[in-house]
């Protein structure tokens, strides 16, 4: 093989690995739009339900409508987020793990509503700590939008969601709990593999879990597990209190 076939045949590879870092970095996008679009949907058919009725008050119209707002600027800084994902220069911020629920919460709130599923949240560790806010935001929205999809999907009567911190020797832990019965134990420990899915049927790429994996391990220099208890999948998140 001469040179200039090898050097065509390494154009080739690395235009191939570009199309593919570009198609998972669409994929990753499109993955953590879906809530926020899901949730101004359910924002703007309350609002459109009310209109119809001519129930509705100006002060609740105009929270719903800031709402909106956040909502869809949280989409574009999602885009940023992925932007910056693999950049080695970012720098860490102070937080709290109520700082990071709270705004997880915030962008689904209004589709667990609409879905009649409990959230309750426990505060044992809740110390500032060093990490990428938005990133680990992102993580925990992607739990709680797994446990939400389970909930529904299995048509649990009283669907909740429990989300609590605590320590654990020298680590900082946040465990994200729903009682939609569990994963089972022929694919509990693939779900973090890359593109494994449990929702095939509705054409899912496993991205969610894999990245938020990587980001809180090779990003946080945390951990990510998860396991059943009685009530369902529980998933934890764990960064070294010196973090």
């Amino acid at each position: 093989m001469d040179v200039t076939e090898l050097k065509n045949k390494d154009d080739l590879m690395m235009m191939q690995s570009r199309h593919a870092a570009m198609g998972e970095m669409i994929n990753m996008i499109a993955h953590q739009w879906r809530q926020p679009l899901a949730s101004i949907s359910a924002i703007s058919g309350l609002l459109s339900l009310e209109v119809m009725m001519d129930q509705y008050e100006k002060e609740h119209f105009t929270q719903k409508l800031d709402l909106i707002s956040e909502l869809s600027l949280e989409l574009s800084n999602t885009i940023n987020d992925f932007r910056n994902f693999f950049k080695e220069d970012k720098v860490k911020e102070s937080t709290t793990w109520r700082e990071l629920v709270e705004g997880s919460i915030a962008m689904i709130k209004p589709v667990l509503i609409s879905k009649l599923i409990k959230v309750e949240t426990v505060f044992h560790e809740n110390d500032s700590f060093k990490t990428y806010p938005r990133e680990i935001r992102q993580v925990i929205l992607n739990l709680i939008k797994n446990a939400e999809d389970v909930l529904v999907d299995n048509a649990i009567s009283e669907p909740t969601i429990w989300i609590r911190t605590m320590r654990e020797g020298t680590m900082r832990c946040l465990e994200i709990e729903d009682n939609g019965g569990g994963i089972p134990k022929q694919i509990i420990n693939h779900i973090f593999d890359p593109y494994f899915s449990t929702k095939m049927e509705k054409n899912g790429t496993g991205i969610g879990l894999y990245m938020s994996k990587s980001i809180v391990e090779k990003h946080g220099k945390g951990s990510l597990s998860v396991y059943n208890t009685r009530h369902g999948a529980c998933f934890k998140i764990a960064f070294p209190l010196n973090s």
